[in-house]
């Protein structure tokens, strides 16, 4: 068996969130350490490279066409040079590595390239806080002057301002997931969305004592509070980021999906049958807890209290 090695190795600076490298696309992030690796290795004939491996979890935005692909070629690698990205979320790039090697390895290939990109500043968001019965829960007791009744969207309540929600049993959570399902992303991250306040989870259908809503003139859809067609606002998060307006459809309420994809229950059973129930109950878990510490991160800092 051919043996694999690892000849040069370059990575750019790890930024934060919003930071330095905001205003970066993410292709054209993943073609900085190419380029690199090609200024530093002039004697190399680049237009030998047989594929280029890149991880990266996100695959929504601007690294939604094969990143890998269009790295390369924003590298100046020749166009003859196929790519192929790998989503494995966190673990993307190590496995775009191991697949390289696996390839040299079986003889399949001679020369790649191997590693990951990712802007989680540049990833496309799902707002469902931003939904209009969830803002005017919030700031419903702010007075008509306050600044804050038509600025935000706002996150979370300031402890004193806030009243019951108009429509009953409305989950925010929902709204997220049915805005990233239909950006195109992943099950497993339109669970995790749904069910970090373990209201939704493996089933999606209207609550006991649920009403429709009100004036409609045919049946229409609707659960945990929002209905089909209801609309999201864009939202500025600033750093050039922008979540683009859509309505929200619930046709994944229906047996089938209703001609709009998978139907949810459809989903969530054959993500527990891929993942396994132990596993999917871990990274629920996970997403949960981190959900409590942050709300109580911000506790504490209302109440001066910062320590850990």
């Amino acid at each position: 068996m051919t043996e694999a090695f690892i000849c040069d190795a370059i990575r750019t600076p790890i930024g934060r969130y919003a930071g330095a490298l905001a205003k970066v696309r993410t292709d054209d992030l993943g073609a900085v350490p190419i380029r690199a690796l090609i200024a530093r290795n002039p004697n190399i004939d680049w237009s030998k490279v047989d594929e280029v491996y890149y991880g990266c979890a996100n695959q929504a935005g601007e690294d939604n066409r094969n990143v890998a692909r269009m790295s390369l070629l924003l590298a100046g690698i020749s166009s003859d040079v196929p790519g192929i990205t790998v989503n494995r979320l966190c673990s993307s790039g190590l496995n775009a590595i191991g697949l390289a090697s696996q390839a040299i390895k079986a003889g399949e290939v001679d020369f790649a390239i191997a590693g990951g990109v990712e802007s989680m500043t540049r990833a496309p968001f799902v707002m469902g806080k931003a939904h209009e019965a969830f803002q005017a829960m919030l700031t419903q007791k702010l007075a008509d002057e306050d600044p804050r009744k038509t600025t935000g969207p706002w996150a979370k309540s300031d402890g004193r301002h806030s009243a019951r929600n108009t429509r009953r049993f409305f989950r925010h959570e929902l709204a997220s997931a049915l805005a990233w399902l239909a950006e195109g992303r992943s099950d497993l991250g339109a669970f995790l969305v749904a069910a970090h306040h373990g209201k939704v989870r493996l089933s999606l259908r209207t609550r006991p004592g649920e009403e429709p809503p009100p004036g409609i003139g045919s049946p229409k859809r609707f659960a945990h509070g929002v209905h089909d067609g209801d609309p999201l606002p864009a939202v500025d998060l600033g750093s050039g980021m922008l979540v683009p307006a859509q309505k929200l459809s619930l046709a994944c309420m229906e047996l089938g999906g209703a001609g709009e994809g998978s139907s949810w229950a459809d989903r969530m059973l054959g993500l527990l049958a891929e993942v396994g129930p132990f596993r999917l109950a871990y990274v629920e878990m996970l997403v949960r807890v981190a959900d409590w510490r942050a709300s109580q991160r911000r506790a504490r800092k209302q109440t001066g209290d910062d320590g850990d």
